[in-house]
């Protein structure tokens, strides 16, 4: 009896959305606890975004919820933590009056 998949990596997308959504909020702990530069902010917030992203298209095409929820969740965690940092920044430098 042979058993055939129609997608030969049934769970890559919310892999995807999973690893991305825990880089992103590690890049978010690195930019906080590290005199590096705000690349690494706005490359958290990317990557949290791409992380919801990839989360809403693994829920939609019915992969495994946990991980393409938990995606969703840290991406949207780091991607709402990056912006508050990126507002209180420029308020705390005049830029927003």
């Amino acid at each position: 009896m042979t058993h055939e998949q129609n997608d030969p990596l049934p769970a890559s997308i919310a892999r995807s959305a999973l690893i991305a959504g825990f880089v992103s909020v590690i890049l978010l702990a690195l930019y906080l606890f590290t005199p590096w530069g705000p690349a690494i902010l706005f490359g958290g917030m990317l990557v949290g975004l791409a992380g919801i992203v990839l989360g809403a298209v693994a829920l939609k095409r019915g992969q495994p919820r946990g991980a393409a929820t938990v995606g969703v969740i840290l991406g949207a965690a780091g991607l709402i933590v990056g912006a508050a940092i990126l507002l209180f920044a420029l308020m705390f430098v005049g830029a927003l009056g």
